[in-house]
């Protein structure tokens, strides 16, 4: 099966295998880019030799061929909602240019490659072999003994292993605080870590290399739950509506009388919804406002809803667990004790992340072998036939054109929701194939029409031919104006090698990084907006509402775009950029209210910021600023709450505050929750205003400050007030709880905050 999946691949012959060899390997805890470099350039049939290295290791990370199948199909998901899509689109499109079509065959001019036909009939087939391949494997899962593994409470998870265990190590909880405990090693590794004792480099090296193997160790684990997660579910699609005992069908266990109203709950849930979730508050897990439910859909993707009011079963704790991971969500309540346990002695760290890696294989083994009781499967032949068709559907070799089209139909649909009526150039005719540019074209893939003012017309392109100083460059896809007054307005390269960055500035970026890539184009060709997408899960922490250029010239970058999850800052961006001028909405906010931090940790980042500030962006949308400054608590501090203001410019307003004697922080938190008081009872007298937090730590919580002021009731009576509150995230912790109960605030880098602001009506 290993085997299968490398050659569909067609790993070592440079064909964009990287996409999706990547996230399997990943999945199973591995890298495949060391296993690719360990074989050198010049190895003899070096493609055999990386193949067959290849299907070892995947053969031997995955606990069971049903695991790697199923995440097989997970990849392949996306491809098959790539071709579902592109049929909906085209079938739309076509209607409006040259009548129906029950077929389309996409081909790019003189390129010697097969055609990749969409119609009913393949989708269907499609759809056909995913729901076998999902079905493979049909058991019932010991529920008492995956309830004694996870012991979940409120989103939060204190199980041990081993099982039952009373020394044993709490195993999910320390591999969820692996989400924040990376960038505290990495920090201290940095020598950026407060700290009075220090220790040789080699100490922490050693952490890194451990923290290393216990995340590829947690991967693993996660792996075979979502596997689990997988198998019920489609246990649960095979069985029918009117199924008396669920329980006894599902599960394993010894009182099934005192699981059965949970089973029913969730089964009800899950046909309805098409979710399994467990239950999480905001105290127990980051990232949760008040109480909801976190959890798996049926796709196996994470998800956040609305709490349902009733408890699961193990599996939705299990798959709680999955999401937490894949969200980077963590325990609050327990970072404390393991930042005095471990970071503060690298040695110590090391041994319990080696401790933490070895029970994550041992816990996967047992979850494969123990919790799941095969009671049927399918004969192996026929599956190992259909994962075979499956692997040679044309959607495999050709997912490069098929992502392309993807991503110009998708940018269509953006433009099409923005009030367009899309005309396509060189629509599917009487043979229903439409033919996409190769390389440099000269003709637009499709002509937009505005829907109110016919007159206004817009042209989408495929591989466009862009003359620069820089030579001639072919971005997939771009939205321009006419000629004879031709220019870009959207860029969107589909790069789905390139692995996106966390947010370094571009100026300090490789040419052939995504945000390089985007640097070129945006350089060159000048667009108003600049997209670098892939659909690939790298999980890097991409923020697609983080800006990488300015507020003329936009530039952003998005992971995992594909089918169900395009950003709202996409459909955004391109729709202010094609709306026709004078169209635009304008901000309500007459006057912005800078809350300033001036201990001495931000008296520098105040400095630096001040060109992302004094772009000319924030004057233009205010016409008034004021100033509350502040420190910590202290008596010898020179202030501690100053409200300075109106100013008419920015500028004015930012001089006064730097004016001001810096304070010192006598701990991390910072009077934060004065400094929002003050700002509550400004606004109480003039009215509505933007409120843009500066700062780079945390509010007192209540029962630290001395007048026992909570900043998250002072920010939720600003938002009452009919204010906009906006904090700038360049030097804060984006987990921090500090504003956990208040949903509507915004929490974006700077030059975000800045670039997503309008001017002001004239």
């Amino acid at each position: 099966m290993a085997t299968l999946v490398v050659e569909a691949l067609e790993l070592g012959t440079g064909k964009n295998e990287r996409d999706v060899i990547d996230d399997l390997f990943s999945a199973f805890g591995m890298e495949f880019a060391a296993l690719d470099r360990g074989v050198p350039r010049q190895t003899t049939d070096r493609a055999t030799v990386l193949r067959e290295a290849a299907a070892e290791r995947l053969a031997g990370a995955a606990p069971t061929a049903g695991a790697l199948l199923s995440e097989v199909v997970r990849c392949g998901g996306r491809f098959v909602d790539m071709v579902d899509e592109i049929y909906q689109h085209l079938a739309r499109y076509s209607a409006t240019t040259s009548g129906t079509s029950e077929t389309f065959r996409l081909r790019r001019a003189d390129v010697d490659e097969e055609q990749l036909e969409i119609s009913p009939q393949f989708i269907e087939r499609i759809r056909t072999l995913e729901r076998r391949l999902t079905t493979f494997e049909i058991g019932r899962i010991d529920h008492d003994a995956l309830r004694s593994f996870i012991v979940v409470d409120n989103g939060a998870f204190y199980g041990s292993w081993p099982v039952r265990s009373r020394n044993g190590i709490q195993l999910l909880d320390g591999l969820l605080a692996l989400a924040w405990i990376r960038s505290e090693v990495a920090s201290r590794v940095a020598g950026g870590a407060r700290t009075e004792q220090t220790f040789p480099s080699g100490d922490w090296e050693s952490a890194v290399d451990a923290l290393a193997a216990a995340t590829a160790a947690g991967e693993q684990l996660v792996s075979v739950a979502r596997w689990l997660v997988g198998i019920h579910l489609a246990h649960l699609d095979s069985l029918p509506t009117d199924t008396s005992d669920l329980t006894g069908e599902l599960f394993i266990t010894e009182s099934p009388h005192d699981i059965a109203r949970r089973v029913e709950a969730e089964v009800e849930r899950y046909r309805i919804s098409r979710v399994v979730t467990t239950a999480a508050e905001s105290m127990s897990v980051t990232d949760i406002e008040g109480r909801m439910d976190v959890g798996l859909d049926n796709d196996l993707r994470p998800v956040i809803v609305e709490a349902a009011g009733s408890y699961g079963t193990a599996v939705g704790g299990l798959a709680g667990f999955v999401a937490e991971w894949r969200r980077g969500q963590w325990r609050p309540r327990s970072r404390p004790e393991l930042e005095r346990e471990f970071l503060a002695d690298p040695g110590a760290l090391t041994v319990w992340l080696t401790t933490l890696a070895d029970a994550s294989r041992e816990a996967a083994d047992w979850l494969a072998s123990a919790v799941f009781h095969p009671t049927g499967s399918a004969d192996a032949t026929e599956v190992l036939e259909s994962f075979e068709e499956f692997l040679n559907l044309p959607l495999w070799r050709q997912r490069e054109l098929l992502y392309e089209v993807w991503v110009l139909c998708t940018t269509i649909d953006v433009c099409e929701q923005g009030g367009w009526v899309p005309h396509l150039v060189g629509a599917p005719g009487p043979d229903g194939v439409w033919v996409l540019s190769r390389g440099a074209a000269d003709e637009p893939a499709c002509r937009l029409e505005h829907g109110k003012e016919p007159n206004l017309t817009l042209h989408v392109w495929h591989e466009p031919r862009c003359r620069t100083a820089d030579g001639e460059l072919t971005p997939d896809v771009t939205v321009s104006t006419p000629p004879p007054y031709r220019r870009e307005l959207v860029v969107v390269e589909a790069k789905d090698r390139i692995k996106m960055p966390r947010g370094s500035h571009s100026g300090e970026t490789r040419p052939s990084t995504a945000l390089g890539v985007a640097d070129r184009y945006a350089v060159n060709l000048r667009p108003e907006v600049t997209w670098v997408v892939n659909h690939c899960d790298y999980r890097q922490g991409s923020d697609p509402d983080a800006e990488y250029g300015s507020a003329w010239a936009r530039v952003r970058l998005a992971e995992q775009f594909r089918p169900g999850n395009i950003p709202e800052a996409f459909l955004k961006t391109v729709q202010e950029v094609v709306t026709p001028p004078g169209r635009t909405r304008q901000s309500p906010f007459t006057g912005l209210v800078l809350v300033v931090d001036r201990t001495a940790s931000m008296d520098g980042r105040l400095l630096r910021a001040r060109e992302s500030l004094l772009d000319g962006v924030l004057d233009a949308a205010y016409d008034e600023f004021r100033v509350i400054a502040y420190t910590d608590h202290r008596r010898d501090e020179p202030f501690l709450l100053r409200s300075l203001g109106p100013f008419p410019t920015l500028a004015d307003a930012l001089s006064a505050a730097e004016d001001l004697p810096l304070g010192n922080g006598w701990d991390i938190e910072e009077a934060l929750e004065d400094a929002m008081r003050r700002c509550r009872e400004l606004v109480t007298e003039i009215g509505p205003r933007t409120v843009l937090v500066l700062t780079d730590a945390p509010a007192h919580p209540v029962r630290e400050c001395r007048y026992r002021i909570d900043v998250q009731e002072e920010t939720q009576a600003l938002l009452d007030l009919g204010c906009r509150v906006l904090v700038a995230d360049d030097w804060l912790e984006r987990t921090n709880p500090g504003w956990t109960r208040v949903p509507e605030f915004t929490l974006l880098p700077l030059a975000s905050i800045v670039a997503q602001t309008r001017a002001r009506p004239a």
